[in-house]
């Protein structure tokens, strides 16, 4: 692809934490991958599967996960490359793993994207079957302030 397109940027994007395969072991290789990424939301499942209703808990969660964000930062200083966050922001599920309004996600968020070599971050303003993510909708009218306020104009 790179033959035919000099411009083109790769993003190796799998998702947060561990999946059925440990995430490192699905790298490419430096040569083929530009950015690395992941996409992160307000939700986390406990111990047995359970619900961590604490949203400092559920951020530490997300930052100290195996394969969470503490890893990505670290893999990709490893291999030189800058982070990206393609899909971000808070959810309220059905099942109850969503944060909801949640103003202490999108200040933890803003402080770590600050903090660390991002490339691009772009909030998830869209709304699934798996959960509600708009800002724009009215359902986080909390966390959409404190949005504004950091990422908004002059944030």
């Amino acid at each position: 692809m790179r033959g035919i397109g000099s411009g083109l940027r790769f993003d190796w994007c799998p998702s947060l934490g561990l999946g059925a395969l440990p995430t490192d072991q699905a790298w490419p290789g430096d040569a083929y991958v530009d950015y690395v990424g992941s996409d992160v939301y307000d939700q986390a499942w406990g111990a047995g599967g359970a619900t961590i209703p604490n949203a400092a808990e559920r951020w530490n969660y997300l930052l100290t996960q195996p394969y969470g964000l503490n890893w990505l930062a670290e893999f990709a200083a490893a291999h030189g490359k800058s982070i990206t966050l393609p899909e971000w922001g808070l959810i309220t599920r059905p099942d109850g793993h969503g944060g909801g309004d949640n103003p202490y996600f999108i200040a933890q968020m803003h402080r770590w994207i600050l903090s660390h070599s991002v490339a691009y971050a772009i909030y998830f303003q869209f709304d699934t079957g798996e959960g509600a993510s708009r800002l724009t909708a009215g359902a986080f009218p909390s966390a959409t302030k404190v949005f504004l306020r950091l990422f908004g104009a002059g944030g």
